[in-house]
């Protein structure tokens, strides 16, 4: 693939209204075939050679119509085939790591190393340089095993902590590919349209979190549930939700909780310990007696369904996950006769980006029908 890269003449083209992005020509890369690949002279042998690598799945008519052929037809590499599927830089057709969780600390580990060559003193990073680093691009092929690994059937625990660690990673992974929304309306659009595929089925980020591990709720300002019953992606859906899941998801937001790892054998355990540890920072709970007002993070608003039946009950939910003088002061104002006044704080969207590109939702689509095609 990398060989293809560097040698075809990869770039956007128009034709009949359409652009089609990152694509090269089915004639100029019979010659290029002729002048680099050793053993191939003829156009005849330079056609079949391209008709191997397509039938090998590295590389496809724009529109899947066409073979092959030495003709002016637009032809795409797999790696640039679904720039909507982040782990499709190929198809993985090799073995598969039987154990799910110790497959993603491998791939985590691969991409902090990645991280970590662009990170600056002040804990930066510049996810434009990620992308163009060989350590990225070997973490590129190695995270498509992802592909083989099926959530279907796993046991509850492992599914939590598979997903919670799967989310977090690939946040960071589309971070250096995609880019990162910074507007409402894009950032919308990333959590819906930049997916992945995990065991053949195609999820958003959006999807991992409401429909696999909130049990297919509703995600916020949402009128439809994200699996429908005939959706084959329901079976990977949690029986029950766990609302300390959102102490524990990281969309890159400096408001959210860090990232950290969970195991199935003890998520329960982990998920106690890093609800705590949220809650005791003022900028996610903070208590003021003398109103007996309760400010709490925004992610308690979005996501209020999961912690109580209603705004008024919530601030009893967060009991649970207090200890020690600010346990005591939330039970003192609960018991004092007065309801508690619930205020949610701005939720701080800024990232420990110090280079990055601004994600384009039209940068997930390769064939697009443009007026522009005709200029």
């Amino acid at each position: 693939v990398n060989k293809l890269q560097s040698v075809l003449a990869i770039r956007n083209r128009k034709f009949n209204f359409h652009i089609y992005a990152k694509c090269f020509v089915g004639r100029e890369a019979v010659q290029v075939f002729k002048r680099t690949i050793d053993g191939i002279e003829s156009t005849d042998d330079a056609i079949k050679f391209g008709r191997r690598l397509q039938n090998l799945d590295l590389f496809y008519h724009v529109t899947e119509d066409h073979d092959f052929k030495n003709e002016t037809l637009f032809y795409r590499l797999h790696c640039h085939h679904t720039p909507n599927i982040l782990n499709s830089f190929r198809i993985w057709k090799e073995r598969v790591d039987p154990d799910s969780i110790a497959l993603l600390k491998r791939l985590k580990k691969m991409l902090t190393k990645v991280e970590s060559e662009v990170t600056d003193n002040q804990g930066l990073v510049n996810y434009n340089k990620a992308a163009t680093l060989e350590s990225f691009k070997v973490f590129e092929e190695a995270v498509c095993e992802l592909q083989k690994v099926s959530m279907d059937h796993m046991e509850q625990n492992m599914k939590l902590a598979f997903g919670i660690n799967l989310y977090n990673l690939f946040i960071k992974y589309a971070f250096i590919k995609v880019g990162i929304g910074r507007t409402s309306i894009t950032r919308g659009a990333f959590f819906t349209g930049v997916k992945m595929n995990v065991g053949g089925h195609i999820i958003s980020f959006s999807d991992l979190e409401n429909g696999i591990l909130r049990g297919n709720r509703k995600a916020p300002y949402s009128l439809y549930s994200p699996f429908s019953s005939d959706d084959k992606r329901i079976k990977m859906a949690m029986k029950t939700v766990d609302c300390r899941i959102h102490f524990a998801l990281n969309c890159g937001a400096k408001s959210c909780p860090p990232v950290k790892n969970f195991t199935p054998q003890a998520i329960q355990e982990e998920l106690r310990i890093v609800a705590q540890a949220f809650c005791e920072q003022d900028d996610n709970v903070r208590l003021d007696p003398l109103k007996n007002t309760i400010h709490l993070t925004k992610i308690l608003d979005w996501y209020r369904v999961d912690f109580a039946d209603s705004k008024t009950t919530l601030p009893a939910k967060i009991m649970e996950f207090l200890r020690g003088e600010r346990k005591e002061t939330l039970q003192k104002m609960l018991d004092s006769g007065d309801s508690v006044s619930v205020h949610y704080n701005t939720y701080d969207w800024g990232t420990n980006a110090s280079d990055s590109v601004a994600f384009d939702p039209g940068s997930l689509k390769v064939n697009r029908m443009t007026m522009k095609a005709l200029f």
